[in-house]
């Protein structure tokens, strides 16, 4: 897995993994689809640090995100940041 954020199995599916050393987001909506953010949160800079189901919590003052990185619920009034990834085998690799 050299190179690689993560491997796919660890992202579950309607859900997504917070990577916190590496401030990155990964979510799969749906089996087989992914995406990664920035897990700074747009509002006043903290990380995100919690996955509820299909919701992305920020611990500082309570932002919510959706698993496509948009606002669910503010303070925040911007989408998490979208970063380029792509799939090798079972690897998720910086694009």
């Amino acid at each position: 897995m050299d190179g690689a954020l993560a491997d796919t199995a660890d992202v579950p599916v309607g859900s997504a993994l917070i990577i916190t050393e590496l401030q990155l987001v990964v979510t799969q909506p749906v089996a087989g689809e992914f995406f990664a953010y920035s897990a700074v949160c747009p509002h006043q800079g903290c990380l995100v640090r919690e996955v509820r189901e299909d919701t992305i919590v920020c611990p500082c003052h309570g932002s919510e995100f959706q698993l496509d990185g948009n606002v669910q619920r503010g303070p925040a009034r911007r989408g998490l940041n979208p970063l380029a990834i792509r799939i090798e085998g079972t690897s998720i690799i910086p694009a």
